[in-house]
């Protein structure tokens, strides 16, 4: 029976442990200090795929090492984000100047005598007598977990004292820097070869190896373990000890049971402490009273009401109430901080202040003044026309084909100099029918106001003409032909359309025939053209004559704006349209099978036909800037989806087709029939990688830094991986590229494409020189279900530390309650 109760909160014990020393490893979280402070155009001297010290980069070299002098290791440390080689080696430009971290086993380490040039090393004044004390650097190769066969080349100012230098060392290490660029080197075979160089103040040696995500977690584990028995073996030592007759006092004592049960306190002398007390309260003088600062001869008791208190020192605000004694101390020295503060803290504020409104940042805005769409702006810059000519294009009499030039000129640039961005940001009105106010007729009633202006309309499209380009426009356009659009502007189809002159319609409208598809399009009005064009009068270009639009044809009956745009936006009534996504885009990226490879003709949209075969290719299979609409448009769809309804929707489609999982058959040999259509997929990751957006065009125009991307393999996916990129992860959830890394998800994702990624030899599952093709999707967020039930095993993760902790201590304190109960009746029963 006497073991009974050891027995009784082992279980509560285990729990209590299990809570409080168990931690699930979660990623490093990323600050926004990561972010080097070197200036940016500094950076840009760096170029990658070349040696290391080159005379253009030396500015951006002594930049970052002076930087890494000044700041401290710690406050590095934080800074830092954890990566891999194959986040450096994919994204060199966009981790360039950012602080990361790095861990893995230094294979090489050597000193490099810095060259004559002046830099940050010039002030290294110390004895010659080792390496380390001349002026130069370190280089140290490391070899990390996610690439077995090229090390990262590692700059470093210093190293810990007693780490081995020497060609050949096998030494784990941990290194925060800076990343500087993509090394080009010769090996020991004589190749040229690739890789990560960072720059760093130092390294962490630590000559036990680091261990991986699964040795933490095993080791964990271990320590609940240890842990608990440790705990199970002290109570048992304490309940032995009380069985005997012994217990703790209050007071740091102990105390023997008597014969009949009960204890008998021991007494300690404390004449010693009252004396002591008496005395300092002697030497305080302390009369009981406490005084006002600011009134004087008023005193407050200590037994008065303490609101009374208050109300008589709110008056004085900008002091505080003290106790005193019978010498007034209140009185404040002139070199107070709190009196400098409140003297000098104007001062300095109404300086800065008149520095920031003043001073060369003002001056800096003003001369770097953006420019805006507006008719100067179009007429210098999008047509290149003086102003007579620029009124000549404004004349609804004369057709726009007879000005097929000046609008041709207009495509270009829209295509080549005027990004999507600064475009939507220079719109002057956005129609529909959310925005009430200035009607579409306005464009027409007042055209001299908004001629070459930018105007954002969303509604219908219900016509689209084909217009032939001839050989010279089709090499300046690369497309065969420009569109017509008759647009519909919701809530104003009876009042105003408009006609719109692209360079893209999608193959999916039909051509020359009526229809009504969700459209939205941002473009330039230019001019006023009539709807029907059998009734515009006959008029041919003649600049002779003098212009006087406004006396020849009185009034706008019958008239529509013309605007140019470089494409119309198409939100089709599916899944992927309604939540906003511009699904017209997706024709810019062709979906090839690996079948097509073989085919001489392949079958793209018409807009891509002018290409060359090696082109097409390339976008279809390859990431480049003509994916940056789809992709990062899919991207906003998925991260705007509410939370679980891209799954519900696969999960529909499915059921639909007797079918629980998408097969990732189709995924491989049908990317075009898949493509945009909600796919459901189950398997383990095998890598997940925070990747960085560094184009200010992709943040502004979809609010996106930062995607992850996931190596997926599924049961039916024959050992391929299949490509998934997410916006965020599940809370805990943490990156990795190493072969330990293993956790099991359930994605729910758009299909993009097929395309070839950059493989480690973990995830190569042929030849190494041949391509590796992958489907790429695209989606929210996965499920994440760990598989060690150990790293939270009552509660999950959904419930923070602290609640766990409570919950634990509170089973075991009922336990505790009940255990004394239960000893208390069997006392009386005795």
């Amino acid at each position: 029976m006497k073991y009974r109760s050891i027995l009784f909160f082992a279980p509560a014990i285990f729990l209590l442990n299990s809570q409080l020393f168990s931690q699930s490893p979660s990623p490093d979280p990323v600050s926004e200090v990561a972010v080097s402070p070197i200036s940016r155009d500094i950076l840009r001297t760096v170029e990658d795929n070349t040696p290391l010290n080159r005379p253009a980069e030396r500015a951006a070299w002594d930049a970052l090492f002076r930087y890494l002098r000044q700041e401290n290791q710690k406050d590095l440390d934080v800074a830092a984000e954890t990566v891999g080689f194959i986040a450096l080696n994919r994204q060199p430009v966009e981790y360039r100047g950012r602080l990361v971290r790095v861990t893995g086993h230094c294979q090489r380490c050597v000193f490099r005598p810095q060259p004559e040039e002046p830099g940050p090393f010039d002030d290294m004044n110390e004895p010659e007598s080792e390496p380390k004390h001349r002026k130069g650097y370190f280089e140290a190769w490391v070899l990390v977990a996610d690439r077995k066969d090229v090390p990262i080349c590692v700059c470093l100012l210093d190293v810990p004292d007693g780490f081995p230098l020497g060609e050949s060392i096998n030494e784990p290490v941990t290194v925060t820097g800076f990343s500087y660029k993509k090394q080009l080197f010769l090996s020991a075979d004589g190749e040229e070869v690739v890789t990560p160089t960072l720059l760093a103040k130092s390294l962490y040696w630590n000559p036990a190896a680091p261990m991986t995500l699964n040795e933490t977690r095993r080791h964990s584990a271990q320590r609940t373990a240890y842990v608990t028995v440790a705990t199970v073996i002290l109570f048992w030592f304490v309940y032995r000890l009380w069985r005997r007759g012994v217990h703790f006092g209050p007071a740091g004592g102990y105390a023997k049971r008597g014969k009949n049960g009960s204890r008998e306190p021991i007494r300690f002398d404390l004449s010693a402490a009252a004396k002591k007390r008496e005395k300092e309260e002697k030497e305080a003088n302390f009369d009981g009273v406490i005084r006002i600062p600011g009134q004087k001869g008023k005193t407050v008791s200590e037994k008065e009401d303490q609101e009374t208190v208050a109300e008589r020192t709110s008056i004085v605000s900008d002091e505080k109430t003290t106790i005193i004694g019978r010498e007034d101390t209140s009185r404040k020295s002139p070199l107070d901080p709190d009196r400098l503060v409140a003297w000098f803290g104007p001062i300095v504020m109404a300086m800065g202040l008149s520095f920031g409104v003043t001073g060369p940042g003002l001056h800096a805005a003003i001369e770097s003044k953006e420019p805006i769409i507006n008719a100067e702006y179009t007429r210098e810059f999008m047509v290149e026309m003086d102003a007579l000519e620029w009124e000549t294009l404004g004349d609804p009499a004369i057709p726009w084909e007879q000005q097929r030039d000046a609008v041709m000129l207009m495509f270009g640039h829209l295509r080549r100099d005027v990004s999507e961005s600064f475009l939507r940001d220079n719109v002057t009105r956005r129609f529909s029918a959310d925005t009430p106010g200035l009607p579409l007729s306005s464009l027409v009633r007042d055209p001299s106001q908004f001629r070459g202006k930018a105007f954002e309309l969303c509604g219908h499209v219900v016509r689209v003409d084909e217009i032939p380009l001839d050989l010279r426009e089709r090499n300046e356009l690369l497309v065969p032909c420009i569109y017509r659009c008759r647009f519909l502007v919701d809530g104003m189809e009876s009042e105003q359309p408009a006609e719109i002159l692209t360079v893209f319609a999608p193959d999916a409208w039909k051509r020359g025939e009526p229809i009504r598809e969700r459209a939205g399009v941002t473009g330039i009005f230019i001019k006023r053209v009539y709807k029907d064009e059998n009734a515009a009068p006959a008029r041919k270009l003649t600049p002779e004559e003098p212009v006087g639009i406004e006396e020849i044809f009185e009034g706008d009956v019958g008239l529509m704006p013309l605007l140019v745009a470089s494409n119309v936006r198409w939100y089709p009534d599916t899944f992927l349209g309604n939540l906003g996504m511009d699904v017209g885009t997706l024709e810019q990226v062709p979906a090839l099978k690996l079948t097509d490879l073989k085919q001489k003709e392949l079958k793209v949209s018409r807009s891509l036909q002018l290409l060359t075969r090696n082109q097409i290719l390339v976008r279809a299979f390859r990431i480049t800037e003509h994916d940056q609409d789809a992709f990062y448009g899919l991207l906003q769809a998925a991260r705007n989806t509410p939370a679980g309804l891209i799954e519900q929707e696969a999960r529909q489609i499915l059921k639909s087709e007797g079918k629980t999982r998408t097969s990732a058959v189709d995924l491989f040999n049908r990317p075009d029939e898949t493509r945009g259509k909600p796919a459901l997929l189950t398997g383990t990751a095998k890598r997940v990688l925070r990747l960085l957006v560094d184009d200010p065009e992709v943040q502004t125009l979809f609010g996106i830094d930062h995607y992850y991307e996931i190596q997926l393999f599924t049961k039916d996916s024959q050992r391929n991986p299949i490509t998934v990129c997410v916006t965020s992860l599940p809370k805990g959830m943490p990156t990795g590229s190493d072969a330990e890394y293993n956790e099991p998800i359930t994605v729910a994702a758009f299909p993009y494409k097929l395309w070839i990624y950059e493989s480690s030899a973990e995830l190569d599952s042929g030849d190494g020189n041949k391509p590796n093709y992958a489907p790429l999707l695209v989606g929210r967020e996965p499920i994440w279900e760990p598989r060690e039930v150990l790293r939270s095993p009552l509660f999950g993760e959904n419930l923070p530390n602290s609640v766990k902790a409570a919950l634990s201590f509170g089973i075991f304190a009922v336990l505790f309650v009940v255990w004394i109960a239960f000893r208390m009746t069997k006392r009386k029963r005795s």
